[in-house]
């Protein structure tokens, strides 16, 4: 009877500490996914406020024509190995409603 019990218990122990040490595991594996994700997160928002940067920049050294504006939203940089999608819009157009403060809305979007 005593052998019984005692096979039990241990048994119920290997248990726990099965399921101990696969949730450690599997903490352990999930670490580096997130830290990844988080890197190439921030490198996109990086380079989305480099694109930002770049279209306005453009802006001010070649001129607002149209001729400009078209040529920034077709020709996306490529920042950090990460393609911005950089559109210049006028005000009053879709997406950049009148009371914009500026004659532009510019924005930067990266798929990572």
């Amino acid at each position: 009877m005593k052998k019984s019990a005692v096979l039990i218990v241990v048994i119920g122990v290997t248990i726990v500490l099965s399921i101990l040490a696969l949730a450690a595991i599997y903490i352990m594996t999930n670490e580096p996914r997130i830290a990844e994700h988080k890197i190439r997160r921030i490198r996109a928002i990086f380079a989305a406020r480099a694109g930002l940067v770049y279209a306005l920049e453009r802006l001010r050294r070649e001129g607002t024509d149209q001729n400009t504006i078209n040529n920034i939203n077709q020709n996306d940089p490529v920042i950090e190995n990460l393609r911005v999608d950089v559109t210049v819009r006028l005000r009053g157009t879709a997406g950049c409603p009148d009371t914009t403060p500026s004659d532009f809305c510019v924005t930067a979007t990266v798929n990572y």
